[in-house]
């Protein structure tokens, strides 16, 4: 990357953390095409128990053939914006931060009772 791309990279990062955090931010005009390709690709972000997964790869190559070629230094500015989306996903907040203390503690019988054993 040179380095004009490396401070757009950190541009859009900033500018999808400042969003994740409800302000009001400025996204760089050269970086508008990789803003609407994160926009369009996390929405095909599948999730599971533990949370969201990251955008993959085969993801993005899928992106990359119905839309058009994208360049690897888009595709490592994407997984970069997809780090800091990520981390504001997975970041508890409020009062969902503070650690709860299960209700019955689980003990070698109560596991043995929950699985039949």
């Amino acid at each position: 990357m040179t380095p004009a791309q490396d401070r757009l990279k950190d541009q859009l990062c900033a500018a999808l953390a400042g969003i994740l955090r409800r302000k009001k931010v400025h996204i760089p005009e050269a970086g508008l095409p990789v803003w609407e390709s994160f926009l369009t690709l996390t929405q095909t972000r599948r999730h599971h128990a533990n949370g969201p997964e990251p955008i993959s790869l085969l993801e993005i190559e899928a992106y990359n053939r119905m839309f058009g070629p994208i360049s690897r230094q888009h595709v490592e500015m994407l997984l970069a914006m997809d780090l800091v989306w990520l981390e504001w996903a997975v970041k508890p907040s409020g009062k969902s931060a503070k650690k709860k203390e299960p209700v019955i503690p689980l003990t070698a019988e109560m596991f043995d009772f929950a699985f039949g054993r």
